[in-house]
């Protein structure tokens, strides 16, 4: 058995105190796939919520010119925490907005229950992280499904916003997501880091994504929404000089639901009620005609949008304790085999985070090479249909 095959076969230790044996299967050392499609999902979202028409948001509209969102994409990863950590500096102390890739979030489950749990604002950034303009309407409701489940099982909250990747986005993709109570999010300034990603040294991309920072304060734009990412380790090295450029100006940086004046981005019934009627496990239902409204989520928690909060190193609800018979010879064994495992769990993630970023880095650079024949950076992507 190979190193990295001992490391995978490892993987359900350091996750165990989350549940994820319904995510789709596919080789850890290469990028996912996209999620499989399921026809019955589409049905079900075309049939509830047909008309439903969100537009896009691409600009904060606070009153105050000086307020700017700030948003992070593709994580979370190894470099994930590092951002948080400067985020809640005493002299900082601001939150953002986080796209998270559902493929990403099983092997990091800690980093975005700590994100959440620090007040930043978890959006969905897909499944694979795939183009949705070329995928099937079928693909694009499961892309958008499987990674709204995946943040449920770790804050036991529904989003109502997803930044489709790269930025692309047509009427059909719009109209597919807004089915499901999901509002398209873009950016109306793109610091272009992740062009910078195997190009340049790590002090040439900071100077480059803060050049770009200091222009748009030097021409005084108001209501700001800036792209960078946090899934590379220089990418989120530049992140700290940048909201600094931006705190110096004066610049009040919030979350993109504060920005835009909503102050429940967790408030989607639509995907509530899919998931607590057990269509996401059980398709067959919505064939036969549905089933009765539950309050519950997919794994029986209580769906309360925005009332269950995660925090770092907490599981879904489940904790160890000693015996309630007061053997302290069985409280001391299971003590000392849960330590092992979570210590052996916490020697996995660390290789596995490894592997991930690597993994998406190849993907990264992959598709910025592809795009690049014809595109100059994401923001061409946007497409307003």
């Amino acid at each position: 058995m190979t190193h990295l095959a001992f490391l995978i076969a490892l993987a359900p230790v350091a996750l165990a105190q989350y549940d994820f044996s319904w995510a789709p299967k596919y080789d850890v050392t290469k990028p996912p796939t996209t999620a499989p499609a399921q026809p019955l999902w589409t049905q079900h979202f075309q049939q509830v919520n047909p008309t439903a028409s969100y537009a896009d948001v691409t600009t904060c509209n606070s009153p105050n010119p000086l307020v700017w969102g700030a948003t992070f994409d593709d994580g979370p990863s190894p470099s994930t925490p590092m951002v948080l950590d400067y985020l809640k500096l005493p002299n900082v102390s601001v939150k953002a907005s986080f796209w998270v890739i559902g493929a990403n979030v099983q092997f990091l489950p800690d980093v975005l229950a700590r994100t959440y749990a620090e007040g930043h604002e978890i959006g969905l950034h897909t499944w694979s992280h795939s183009n949705l303009t070329s995928l099937t309407d079928d693909q694009v409701i499961s892309e958008l499904v499987y990674s709204a489940r995946t943040v449920y099982e770790i804050t036991k909250v529904y989003p109502k916003y997803y930044r489709p990747p790269y930025g692309a986005i047509d009427a059909r993709v719009r109209a597919l997501a807004n089915t499901m109570g999901l509002t398209a999010v873009t950016w109306n300034k793109d610091s272009r880091d992740w062009s910078y990603v195997g190009k340049s040294t790590l002090s040439e991309m900071i100077s480059n994504v803060t050049s770009s920072f200091r222009t748009w304060m030097a021409t005084q734009d108001p209501n700001g929404l800036s792209l960078e990412h946090d899934l590379y380790p220089d990418t989120a090295a530049a992140i700290p000089p940048s909201m600094d450029i931006l705190i110096r100006a004066g610049r009040v940086i919030q979350p993109v639901a504060q920005c835009i004046g909503d102050a429940a981005p967790y408030d989607n019934p639509v995907l509530k009620t899919f998931f607590a009627n057990g269509f996401f496990e059980n398709p067959s239902l919505i064939a036969s005609g549905g089933a009765s409204v539950r309050t519950t989520g997919p794994s029986g928690e209580t769906g309360s949008n925005g009332a269950a909060s995660g925090s770092s190193g907490t599981g879904s609800g489940t904790s160890v304790s000693g015996s309630s018979d007061g053997s302290k010879a069985k409280s001391l064994s299971t003590g000392a085999i849960v330590g092992i495992a979570v210590g052996c769990g916490a020697a996995v993630l660390v290789a596995l985070t490894a592997v991930l970023g690597i993994r998406y880095q190849k993907k990264k650079k992959a598709d910025a090479a592809k795009q690049a024949q014809t595109l100059a950076g994401e923001s061409a992507f946007v497409t307003a249909l």
